[in-house]
């Protein structure tokens, strides 16, 4: 069978022995490759086109990037307006029946009445 799985242990040794001969040849290949791209002279001979091109973010990840940040900033904002309404939590030893509001007291509901 194709898919089937090497049993003896020179079959194991020889799929492995083709495995790592494919990906050292394809490894060579790109290797070799990508050093005449980050060759520093190479670079420093692009024009500006060809380096945004090679630095540049994937357009849809920089929409997201954007989102994000507006979404952060949106709840910096909450909540810093949280932490102002913070003055009016009750204190431990203020009455639970009123509540501070600025410059007037309201009664709390009673919720045991039905």
């Amino acid at each position: 069978p194709i898919n089937s799985q090497p049993t003896n242990p020179f079959q194991v040794s020889l799929q492995k022995y083709i495995d790592d001969i494919s990906t050292l040849g394809v490894e060579c290949c790109l290797m070799e490759k990508l050093r005449n791209v980050f060759d520093p002279l190479h670079i420093y001979n692009m024009d500006d086109d060809q380096l945004q091109h090679l630095a540049a973010e994937n357009p849809t990840a920089t929409q997201e990037r954007a989102k994000l940040t507006d979404k952060m900033q949106l709840l910096h904002k909450a909540l810093h307006e949280l932490r102002g309404l913070s003055q009016y939590r009750p204190q431990p030893k203020e009455s639970r029946a009123y509540r501070k509001l600025p410059g007037l007291f309201v009664k709390k509901r009673d919720h045991s009445e039905g």
